[in-house]
């Protein structure tokens, strides 16, 4: 059976985690990386699932269009959050 595709729409003690993570406060590496909600999204989706597919991405954001959401995936390797594995993405 598939993950579960949503996202709780209040923060939760993942949730927070994740966001940590992303930005280097629970490394001790603060730093200073704007993430778009839709990537927030997805940090979380990967930090509660271990990966996140662009169908995954699609589900969890139903009116963005493949491209926006592949540019918003992009943009989470660049900024180091997660790196490509085949047809997925990974947290670093």
């Amino acid at each position: 059976m598939p993950p579960s595709l949503s996202v709780a729409s209040r923060p939760t003690s993942r949730t927070t985690r994740a966001i940590r993570y992303a930005t280097g406060s629970a490394t001790g590496r603060e730093t200073q990386q704007h993430l778009e909600p839709r990537q927030t999204k997805a940090l979380v989706f990967v930090y509660e699932h271990s990966r996140i597919t662009i169908d995954d991405f699609q589900h969890l954001c139903p009116d963005a269009d493949r491209a926006s959401l592949e540019q918003d995936l992009q943009g989470m390797v660049k900024l180091g959050l997660v790196v490509e594995k085949g047809d997925s993405f990974v947290m670093t």
